[in-house]
Order: structure tokens, then C-alpha cells, then sequence
């Protein structure tokens, strides 16, 4: 079942497994267009409502503008631009989730979150499953009846796109 996350949630990420111990691996899963993706939890710093951007000259077109938060200056892309090649309307349930990859924040704008699963490392499948691309997804994860692909954020976040 997903939950629905409302504009002011506090979101606390428990890193640890009920047993005490790190044998699950926790996703904050969200859809872009239908499909639904997921990025580590660790990799997650925040998530937040649709805010104004500041344009960038000649950027690539997915990357929506720049936003200040908190003194961060932070590019947002646009991942259904990226992903389909049409921009996403910006609706209620739009957020942008704020990650950190090597020490950097970037924005990704997604359609909805779904939810924080919790999987075994045994329910991961690698990229290298036949007729797979691996230039964005790092592996696809099940959680109950969801299969999400797990995003590679380096990759995703690289500069020589």
C-alpha cells in the first residue's frame, strides 16, 4: 500500500532493520509519468513542494533552473524531461526530492512520492538482465507488489551528458 505524503510531513529514515541490525535496504520510492524509481534513502537529504527557480542560460533542458536553499544553490531537473523527453506539469502531489551525490545537492522533480521500502538485498536484480539499460538504473527492487528501478545518481547526476 502506498502512502501519501502530505505538503509539512517530517520525514525521520530509521537506517536500521527491526532486528537492530543493517540487513535491509531502505528506497524512498517515487513515480515519474507511471513508472515508479526509487533512490537510497542515505542518498536522500530532503524532500520539498515546487518553489521558484531561477532559469539558467543554455542549460540542458531538463534542468529546470536553480534554487537557494538555505544558502545552497541547487540545480532541479526535471526527471520526466529527462526520462520521456516531455516536461511534467507541476501538480499538488509534485515534490522535488533533494540528493546528495559526492558532496553535492541536486533536485530532482518528480510526479509523487509513494513510499520508504524496506528490501533484503536478495530482492535486488542487477542491470545486467538482458535488454536492460544501464545509463540511469543500477538495479530494479521489489517491495510486496512494486517493482521500482533504483536510480544511478552518479551517472544521472554526471556533467558529460
Amino acid at each position: 500500500m502506498d502512502a501519501e505524503y502530505a505538503p509539512g510531513d517530517i520525514f525521520e529514515f530509521d537506517v536500521e532493520s527491526e532486528s537492530g541490525s543493517s540487513d535491509f535496504l531502505q528506497f524512498l520510492t517515487f513515480y515519474v509519468a507511471q513508472n515508479l524509481y526509487a533512490v537510497e534513502i542515505l542518498e536522500t537529504h530532503e524532500i520539498l513542494k515546487p518553489t521558484l527557480l531561477t532559469r539558467l542560460p543554455n542549460a540542458a533542458p531538463e534542468v529546470l533552473g536553480v534554487m537557494n536553499l538555505r544558502g545552497n544553490i541547487i540545480p532541479v531537473v526535471d526527471l520526466c524531461k529527462k526520462f520521456t523527453g516531455a516536461y511534467a506539469p507541476v501538480e499538488e502531489s509534485t515534490r522535488i526530492i533533494v540528493i546528495t551525490v559526492n558532496g553535492r545537492y541536486t533536485g530532482l522533480m518528480v510526479h509523487r512520492i509513494s513510499e520508504v521500502a524496506r528490501i533484503t538485498e536478495d530482492t535486488l536484480e542487477g542491470t545486467e538482465m538482458r535488454h536492460m539499460s544501464n545509463q540511469y538504473v543500477r538495479a530494479v527492487g521489489r517491495s510486496g507488489e512494486h517493482i521500482f528501478l533504483i536510480l544511478n545518481l552518479e551517472q544521472l547526476c554526471s556533467t558529460g551528458d
